[in-house]
């Protein structure tokens, strides 16, 4: 008898398993009545979305911006596909269980201005913004991960914490509050063509709770500073490719720039005019190449080893403004660069010995003399 009703409880879970997934469905934003998201008349169909149900917003016409409210609600995801930008207003949090991952995801672009969604986001899932489509968040967002591809702009104006290592994506992400990750350090930028903006970093790590220790960068990223000194914490590390570290105008005091063999790292001071300096502590882990570029000679200042020195080699792997490094004067007519005596990047004027100027000089005369000079019987 027991292992009968066992049989039959089983079973009945399984029937009301599956009757949650038959009656997940996307439901889309009317907005007919009011501007109140939790108000089933502003929905297709009558019925506001529950927590395995996908909240669809495409702004083709709708009466009224959605609104949450001060109201914690729960839906499985947001689909934003729209002809133009939606916005979801509320102070509370919207809760996606991602059923369905990702559980924000735009499409539908291009639009002329993003979609803004000023809730709170709280998810185990990813949130990926692509298809033209770029999303502003207002809120705390956290998440699995964040994700942005398509010629899109992501900006994150509260803070994101995250539990993935990786952010992937070809497309433009600026962070301008915290970015956290919550279950230990080190970061990752994947796929190929990202361009992001960190204010600030830090993690669950109590080695790093300032930073994530090592942004690994693989190929073609680009990663900005929003402020100064945000990278302090963390050193980034080209891994594939030719990847950029931009100071973006601000100053920052780096452990050390990371290259694997054959890699590239672009150390970008900013293309404004303005002092900005650097400070690169440490020679650590330098097997590729580096290139500073916008460099402002006599403004900006790059300090290379403010607690273990570079040795010649080292500095011979950096290229300032295109410009290589020697140690003394190469006397070849051309810009080279070292280091001044409290290990300051200066960039020089090569001025040959006098010796060498009027040898050559007397050369040239002679040259001119011989074809000057008669030739015999004429």
């Amino acid at each position: 008898m027991s292992r009968q009703i066992c049989w039959i409880l089983a079973l009945a879970s399984l029937l009301w398993a599956a009757s949650r997934v038959t009656t997940a469905a996307e439901i889309e934003w009317l907005g007919g009545v009011s501007n109140d998201a939790t108000d089933s008349a502003n929905w297709v169909g009558g019925v506001a979305p529950g927590g395995s149900d996908r909240a669809v917003f495409r702004a083709d016409g709708s009466a009224a911006t959605p609104d949450v409210g001060a109201n914690n609600v729960a839906w499985d995801r947001i689909r934003l596909n729209n002809i133009a930008p939606t916005t979801l207003n509320g102070t509370g949090t919207v809760t996606l269980n991602a059923g369905s991952n990702p559980a924000i995801f735009s499409e539908g672009g291009p639009i002329a201005l993003p979609s803004v969604i000023n809730p709170n986001i709280t998810t185990g899932g990813v949130i990926q913004v692509n298809g033209g489509h770029s999303v502003t968040f207002n809120g705390t967002v956290t998440a699995a991960k964040v994700e942005a591809f398509g010629g899109t702009t992501s900006t994150y104006n509260g803070n994101v914490t995250v539990t993935d290592e990786f952010i992937s994506g070809n497309a433009v992400i600026v962070f301008n509050g915290n970015y956290r990750r919550s279950t230990g350090a080190g970061l990752g930028i994947n796929n190929s063509g990202s361009d992001i903006t960190f204010t600030t970093l830090s993690s669950s790590d109590p080695n790093h709770p300032n930073g994530v220790d090592i942004v690994n960068l693989y190929s073609g990223h680009t990663i900005r500073n929003g402020q100064d000194n945000t990278f302090n914490d963390s050193k980034p590390w080209s891994r594939d490719g030719v990847n950029t570290f931009s100071l973006n105008g601000f100053d920052d005091n780096i452990t050390f720039l990371g290259t694997n063999g054959g890699t590239s790292l672009n150390v970008r001071f900013g293309a404004a005019s303005g002092a900005n300096s650097l400070v690169w502590q440490e020679p650590l882990f330098m097997d590729g190449t580096y290139a500073v570029q916008e460099f402002e000679a006599g403004v900006d200042s790059l300090l290379l080893g403010s607690t273990a020195s570079f040795d010649g080699t080292q500095l011979s792997k950096i290229k300032v403004n295109g410009i290589s490094y020697s140690a003394t004067d190469p006397m070849d007519f051309g810009q080279y660069w070292n280091l001044n005596a409290n290990n300051f990047v200066v960039i020089r004027q090569s001025v040959p010995e006098p010796s060498t100027v009027a040898l050559v000089c007397f050369g040239f005369v002679g040259v001119l003399v011989r074809l000057r000079s008669p030739r015999k019987g004429s």
